[in-house]
């Protein structure tokens, strides 16, 4: 049985609104399809949760990974590659993005068009 408990918090005129999603109004049920948005040592550590998750556990079925452009290898690129990830550069289109449930961003140095985000199904 899994249970997800998502907390955000919202800043609004110096008031704190909080909304927890449960698993039950989630659209889509796992196992989810993945696409993680990092750049940096600081985002290589959420992906190695993600990457376990993936590989020992029921939460998701794919995990592929955007960063940037840059031509030189950065960690995220280097870890993805380690573990066998599947690399994107960024920009990814539309049409790519839609075919996964949901998009994690950590340290990415990149703004996401609105486009991309609403193609998300979560």
């Amino acid at each position: 049985m899994y249970a997800i408990n998502k907390l955000f918090k919202f800043v609004r005129n110096k008031k704190y609104f909080s909304r927890i999603y449960t698993h039950s109004q989630c659209k889509v049920k796992p196992p989810w399809k993945v696409i993680f948005y990092g750049t940096d040592e600081f985002s290589v550590e959420s992906l190695k949760v993600l990457c376990k998750e993936y590989r020992h556990g029921s939460l998701l079925s794919n995990l592929e990974v955007v960063t940037s452009p840059k031509a030189k290898k950065n960690p995220i690129e280097v870890y993805s590659q380690q573990e066998k990830l599947l690399v994107h550069k960024y920009p990814v289109d539309e049409i790519k993005c839609g075919n996964f449930d949901i998009g994690i961003v950590v340290s990415f140095g990149h703004l996401i068009p609105a486009n991309i985000i609403k193609s998300f199904n979560l």
